[in-house]
């Protein structure tokens, strides 16, 4: 704690102090002050005084007459890494409506490009544009199920769905759509009947009319038949055909059966399907 002593009191201990040592000359009294003086608190010794020197400015305290120094910016060095290679998209190009029958492919996996599967909102249109317009559109409930297969109302025609739609043209191509309801038909199957001049054709070139002994590598016969019609295969499509020499199936005079053995070059196709077709549960042969 600081004392505060008059100047008065202060003034005599001087002069008592200079008596003792000789100095009288040190005891000329001063003007009085009008105001006391504060002694300083004691030091320290233990604690950091900070200079005072204003020769010298605190470390602590920014001159605000010298201006900052400010750093080099730093230069980032330049990338040589290649750009970003975006892969291609994944997503298949949309089908590409055919111009002609030509350009109509008879598939195993459907009338290309139109596959099965594909919605019968999409494909009838687009056969439309080739074909023209479909001279029938049959829809047929099959609501009796049998063990997965369901047959129709009279039980004489069974199909792979509740509900099925024909879609059939003029040159002899029948469009078949199927789905678990009416409003969700899809391509199950088809079938070709008609004439071979439309141009319609298998990727081979296997159309009606092609004949057995001209495709003897990639067609094969099943033996037997119905008479004069027999049954084949060519690049996963179905084949019907007709023998115009030696029939398939030969009957003897007490009405017994056996497999002819017709000639290829006498054998041609009338009609090829693919896919899932209603089947008639009680045709003949």
């Amino acid at each position: 704690m600081s004392t505060v002593i008059g100047v008065t009191t202060t003034f005599r201990l001087a002069c008592s102090v200079a008596l003792t040592v000789g100095l009288l000359t040190a005891c000329e009294r001063p003007q009085e002050a009008s105001a006391p003086l504060a002694t300083p608190a004691p030091v320290d010794d233990a604690a950091t005084v900070p200079t005072t020197d204003d020769t010298t400015p605190s470390s602590s305290i920014p001159d605000s007459t010298v201006p900052p120094t400010s750093a080099a910016p730093t230069t980032a060095p330049a990338t040589t890494a290649p750009p970003t290679t975006v892969p291609p998209p994944t997503t298949p190009p949309p089908t590409v409506a055919p111009e002609t029958p030509a350009d109509l492919v008879l598939d195993f996996d459907g009338v290309l490009p139109f596959a099965f599967g594909s919605p019968d909102i999409d494909v009838v249109p687009g056969l439309v544009e080739v074909l023209g317009e479909p001279i029938s559109d049959v829809s047929t409930e099959y609501p009796l199920d049998d063990e997965g297969t369901f047959l129709d109302a009279t039980e004489e025609e069974a199909y792979v769905a509740p509900f099925g739609r024909t879609v059939c043209f003029a040159d002899g191509l029948c469009t078949q759509f199927g789905a678990g309801s009416d409003t969700a038909l899809q391509f199950t199957g088809w079938r070709f009947e008609g004439d071979g001049a439309a141009g319609l054709a298998t990727a081979g070139g296997i159309t009606i009319g092609s004949l057995w002994a001209d495709h003897a590598d990639s067609m094969t016969v099943d033996e037997g038949g119905c008479f004069g019609v027999g049954d084949g295969m060519v690049e996963g499509i179905e084949l019907t055909l007709q023998s115009n020499g030696a029939p398939f199936v030969v009957v003897a005079d007490d009405g017994s059966f056996s497999a002819g053995s017709p000639d290829p070059a006498d054998v041609a196709v009338i009609g090829l399907r693919a896919g899932d077709l209603p089947v008639s549960l009680f045709a003949d042969c």
